[in-house]
């Protein structure tokens, strides 16, 4: 869901049903670019990110706003790297570029069960509002 006049997306997962606990894990890909170009490997990512109570903050490219993705009760397990050849099919069915490389600075994991909920926030401000 995207919030009215924010520059943030909230994303829920619920579990209906489930035999026993599990942890989820969440692998958050970014391009953090213009709309209208697709991301290939580059050196100029910036590779550093802080992990404090559910927040991952990051600033991918110096010229562009800081992100913010807040998963409560997560851990966040640091793995920076490059995963290459994402490909958009409607964007090769177009005749265009297709094939884009994502960055992860890692994964966070949290503990569900039956009955669980969460909701990940995705913004350029922090959600918590300081």
């Amino acid at each position: 869901m995207a919030v009215h006049e924010k520059d943030m997306v909230i994303v829920t997962y619920e579990v209906t049903r489930s035999d026993a606990p599990f942890d989820l894990e969440l692998k958050p890909f970014i391009a953090y670019r213009d709309y209208h170009y697709l991301n290939k490997k580059n050196d100029s990512i910036n590779r550093s990110a802080t992990f404090f109570n559910g927040l991952l903050q990051l600033k991918p490219y110096p010229k562009l706003p800081e992100l913010y993705i807040h998963v409560d009760n997560a851990s966040f397990a640091f793995n920076p790297d490059w995963y290459l050849n994402f490909e958009y099919k409607q964007e090769q069915e177009r005749g265009m570029a297709f094939q884009e490389d994502l960055f992860s600075h890692g994964n966070f994991s949290v503990k569900m069960d039956e009955d669980s909920k969460i909701s990940i926030i995705i913004s350029t401000s922090d959600p918590s509002g300081k």
